[in-house]
């Protein structure tokens, strides 16, 4: 089923795959994709950012893939234990109307998902993206099960989409091959001069775009398509996304002791540097560090795998940001 085959390339470590209903007592029923990998008592959800549109009438969820590389470096260490999963009307998840998808009702998503796994506390949070607003709302609604959030390319709201967002987004829209499709997206989420660098990931591959390129058509024949429908609301949720500055400081109280890393690149195509700024100002030094990665493009967990893989496994090892 699903992530049970050979191009998911994690198959061989997947516990479980299924679906599971959730929203039912908020009205808003829908059946929501997992995937769950290792043992241990150390939990690590992965909360993914926005899907992308695809060839004029359907919109694919991608984001996921590079997230593979997460997988495999944590299901090494036997104290983890890991779970991503596609939000309400993406990947194979459920496909449901628009205005149900906020994301309020994806945080609380995946606080069904987190208590439907049983998982009472040390669950350590990663949203990039969109996922990191969702992080933000989920860290109010459960902060007793948590131990450390990463927010990662991602803002409290106020968000004006950048031209490079919005032009993307347009071509991706209008792309009539998967291989242009693909193009578009790689080089909205990395710099080029990096792109066009050796591959760090596979020696097989020459240039990291191959190397990307490669993983994200490879998600393309392991996944769903949905409609616009579910694009448009998940569009309608980043922008419609906030999360006050009183709730903020609350966030600030109750994760005190460094338990929040956020961070941004200089090169993101989408979020703006002083919207990661305004979070840590907010949440205060405290509770949170705030790391400003120079050349780095919106997805800095890939770009910058070494030392974000790293940073994050002493993360959730310590419980507070590492010196």
């Amino acid at each position: 089923m699903y992530g049970d085959n050979p191009l998911n390339i994690n198959y061989k470590n997947l516990k479980i795959c299924e679906r599971i209903k959730v929203g039912g007592s908020r009205n808003i029923p829908v059946e929501i994709y997992y995937e769950l990998y290792g043992s241990g008592s150390k939990k690590v959800l992965f909360l993914n950012g926005k899907p992308q549109p695809i060839f004029r009438h359907h919109v694919i969820f991608i984001a996921k893939s590079p997230l593979s590389l997460y997988v495999s470096y944590l299901v090494q260490f036997p104290e983890y234990q890991i779970v991503v999963y596609d939000h309400r009307g993406t990947g194979y998840s459920e496909s449901c109307n628009f205005p149900e998808i906020t994301t309020s009702n994806m945080a609380k998503d995946a606080e069904e998902l987190v208590s439907y796994l049983r998982w009472d506390k040390d669950v350590n949070i990663v949203g990039i993206s969109m996922g990191g607003m969702i992080a933000s709302e989920l860290s109010l609604l459960i902060p007793e099960k948590i131990s450390t959030i990463t927010l990662c390319s991602t803002t409290s709201g106020r968000l004006f989409y950048k031209p490079q967002a919005v032009t993307t987004n347009l071509k991706c829209l209008m792309a009539k091959t998967q291989a242009e499709l693909v193009g578009y997206i790689v080089d909205s989420l990395y710099p080029k001069e990096w792109l066009d660098s050796k591959c760090v990931f596979d020696s097989d591959e020459q240039t990291n775009r191959n190397f990307l390129t490669s993983s994200y058509e490879r998600k393309l024949k392991n996944t769903k398509i949905h409609g616009l429908n579910p694009f448009a609301g998940q569009a309608l949720a980043v922008l419609r996304h906030n999360v006050p500055s009183k709730s903020l400081n609350r966030m600030g109280e109750l994760f005190n002791g460094k338990k929040i890393w956020i961070v941004v690149g200089t090169q993101d195509n989408y979020i703006p540097e002083t919207d990661s700024e305004y979070l840590a100002k907010h949440i205060g030094d405290n509770a949170c560090e705030l790391q400003i990665f120079d050349g780095s493009g919106h997805a800095i967990p890939i770009q910058n795998f070494d030392v974000f893989s790293k940073k994050v496994h002493q993360l959730f090892g310590l419980g507070r940001v590492p010196e």
